[in-house]
């Protein structure tokens, strides 16, 4: 999260699924990065219930696992693209400034 924010990305952190989808719902967000193994709620669901609230920002599922069957449920799961924790910051900044631009 240092990092995000050193390259000026303001973010807010949720505990879990639950209370990213309250987040969400009470401030606007330019995109959201949801990991998509939380407690409480996971980040699949609580993107699918994002986009059934008409939720049109990006969601970026953060995640260690990246196979193709993977990349697919997070894309039914309403996720606008995904990135694998593993790969660091810098392909996450980049990603993210995509989204921003």
């Amino acid at each position: 999260i240092g990092q995000l924010e050193e390259a000026e990305v303001f973010v807010d952190l949720a505990e879990n699924g639950a209370e990213a989808v309250r987040m969400v719902r009470e401030n606007d967000y330019d995109v959201v990065l949801m990991d998509m193994q939380m407690p409480v709620m996971d980040g699949y669901t609580a993107a699918t219930r994002l986009r059934q609230q008409g939720l049109s920002v990006p969601i970026v599922a953060l995640t260690a696992h990246a196979e193709q069957f993977s990349r697919q449920l997070y894309l039914d799961a309403g996720c606008t693209d995904y990135q694998q924790k593993q790969a660091g910051i810098q392909p996450l900044l980049v990603l993210v400034r995509r989204y921003l631009d």
